[in-house]
């Protein structure tokens, strides 16, 4: 799919909304959430979720707003005593929610309308072979002896998607090998996941892991200014 072609299908999908759809609702610019509809679909794939799973994981997100930091009052204010739930607040996010969920529901449209075309995204091929492995134990059995090593570089960018591809492969043998480092997680905007790297010996208890603590790349300077950054992290 180039990518005029996926303006002009999600384009169609917007045109075709009521005017009362959340997503044209209050906005004089139809394709207003055109990007956003681009990169919603795009996590979604990269992450294998699907429509009733992300159903599911707002009305749980709703429910629980009211006892989220920033959505209820922590001391007393007016007619507001402590712990009492800031309305206009979730009144906001709720709507915001809306429209995610609107998105959402067009996902299945916008995957139709690849297909009439005849085209796919990148993250299609990577979910395509990834149900062909678990829908044909035959199939996946095959690659799994017909490679001997798996090497990943730049392990810590990988998304949902991408590890689980990975892990099927390498479940037979466990003949994976990767390089990363967690503190270069810099592709979370393109569906990495830091919680990859983080858990590989989770997943694989008896892999060797081999720390490489000298540094002929940068000056000492330079990884002294960047630890400092590294350490204020939130998470």
């Amino acid at each position: 799919l180039s990518d005029l072609e996926r303006i002009d299908i999600i384009r169609k999908l917007l045109e075709r909304l009521d005017v009362h759809h959340p997503l044209r609702r209050g906005r004089s610019n139809q394709y207003f959430y055109e990007k956003h509809l681009f990169h919603l679909f795009q996590r979604m794939k990269m992450e294998d979720w699907t429509a009733e799973f992300l159903d599911e994981k707002i009305d749980q997100y709703l429910k629980a707003l009211p006892t989220k930091h920033g959505f209820f009052y922590r001391v007393n204010r007016g007619k507001n005593k402590k712990g009492d739930p800031k309305m206009a607040r979730i009144k906001e996010e709720t709507l915001r929610m809306d429209r995610l969920r609107a998105g959402v529901h067009l996902f299945d449209a916008y995957q139709s309308a690849l297909h009439k075309a005849g085209r796919y995204d990148y993250e299609d091929m990577i979910l395509w072979i990834l149900r062909a492995f678990k829908n044909s134990p035959l199939l996946l059995r095959s690659y799994q002896e017909q490679y001997l090593y798996f090497l990943i570089d730049e392990y810590q960018d990988t998304n949902p998607v991408q590890y689980q591809l990975i892990k099927l492969l390498a479940d037979k043998y466990k003949n994976l090998f990767v390089v990363g480092d967690e503190d270069q997680s810099i592709y979370k905007f393109r569906g990495a996941d830091i919680e990859i790297i983080l858990g590989f010996q989770k997943d694989y208890s008896d892999a060797r892991v081999i720390r490489l603590e000298q540094n002929y790349r940068s000056s000492q300077n330079i990884l002294k200014a960047s630890n400092a950054i590294i350490r204020e992290n939130a998470s």
